[in-house]
């Protein structure tokens, strides 16, 4: 079992387009870094969340759109795809 929950596979499924690609990554980001929250006992807010990958991951999240973030991670929770705290912490290259 994956860290999605179970209702959320089939929209990981679905073939991706060049600007979906971009969703996928962002999506891929948000989650680890949610996850690791979640691991870490602690429920993160939005902005919580949003800064921690735009800031402590790679300085390229930096030229991406603050409301961007705020879209992708929105499109997350309204396709469920919401991490549950499983696994192992997300090890970073501290690049930042």
């Amino acid at each position: 079992m994956g860290p999605f929950s179970p209702e959320a596979r089939p929209n990981l499924e679905q073939p991706r387009t060049k600007p979906e690609s971009w969703l996928s990554d962002a999506a891929a980001k948000l989650n680890a870094a949610w996850n690791d929250f979640l691991l870490a006992g602690t429920t993160p807010t939005d902005d919580e969340l949003i800064t921690e990958v735009r800031h402590n991951w790679h300085q390229n999240k930096l030229r991406i759109p603050l409301d961007q973030w705020v879209k992708w991670l929105a499109w997350m929770r309204k396709n469920q795809l919401i991490p549950r705290g499983i696994g192992k912490p997300t090890v970073r290259n501290k690049s930042v």
